[in-house]
């Protein structure tokens, strides 16, 4: 699309821009009609959420890029944003943007290179993969050549969505009155949209001795993951990868990171 629709981070914003983003869209697409617009902004929130529209993901897909071939792998928030604040320096730094003392240029933002700097360089093999990652940069901010993220406004987000995504649907219902509504209504907490990541999801099932029930009534490996993927709706190369990692033992960060929130957890539970 040669059209880069605007992307809101609150829901006021959205809204008060959503007439005049309208008029543009149909400026450029002349034979297209308001359901077509609306259909291209569901798009982009959507990606936000998981299967069931009812958290918002926050883990981000990236490759990491060997010799020979690209690994898949996800990022929280918080290696997201340092492995974007390592690229962003290194990119401005093959850029020239440092003066002879290492000082950061003032007239330089940092943050108009975001989708310059996602390149596979020999300080970071990563590549951020994931169709978000555009959208990202309007939840941080920056002080010459550092990055922050704006976790109230990320915040704020993760309840907006969901006031956006209502007012896409009322809207698409006053031109198809017949679409089918969702069934989840349900107003949810701060902490149930907000969810754990898969390895801690993980970590919590094998501390409750699920695995081990499972395997059993005779499950297998493939099996055990294919029902991890029903009920998570996380990435299955990922299931794969943290559910390998903690039957072997072999990933110290998988074994003591995820596995104390797990317990944690259970036990603000009174497990």
């Amino acid at each position: 699309m040669t059209m880069e629709i605007p992307f809101y981070c609150s829901f006021n914003d959205f809204q008060n821009n959503y007439e005049n983003d309208l008029k543009n869209f149909l400026k450029i697409f002349e034979d297209a009609t308001e359901k077509d617009y609306l259909k291209e902004v569901l798009k982009i929130y959507k990606s936000f959420l998981n299967a069931g529209q009812n958290h918002v993901i926050e883990e981000i897909s990236c490759d990491y890029i060997m010799e020979d071939y690209p690994e898949y792998a996800e990022l929280n928030l918080n290696s997201y944003t340092e492995i974007m604040q390592e690229k962003l320096k290194i990119y401005c730094s093959i850029r020239g943007f440092y003066d002879n003392e290492k000082k950061f240029h003032e007239d330089v933002e940092i943050l108009d290179y975001w989708e310059n700097c996602n390149i596979r360089t020999k300080e970071n093999k990563l590549v951020i993969t994931d169709d978000r990652h555009k959208y990202y940069r309007q939840f941080y901010n920056s002080f010459f050549d550092n990055i922050a993220l704006d976790e109230l406004k990320y915040d704020n987000f993760t309840f907006s969505i969901f006031k956006i995504l209502d007012f896409i649907n009322n809207k698409t219902n006053k031109i198809e009155p017949e679409i089918i509504q969702p069934e989840n209504n349900i107003e949810l907490t701060k902490d149930q949209k907000k969810r754990f990541t898969t390895p801690i999801n993980i970590a919590i099932l094998k501390e409750l001795g699920v695995f081990g029930i499972m395997a059993k009534k005779g499950f297998n490996r493939k099996s055990i993951i294919d029902t991890l993927y029903q009920i998570t709706g996380a990435n299955s190369k990922n299931l794969e990868k943290y559910y390998d990692s903690m039957v072997k033992n072999d990933n110290i960060e998988f074994n003591n990171t995820h596995t104390k929130k797990a317990k944690e957890f259970l036990n603000s539970k009174g497990y």
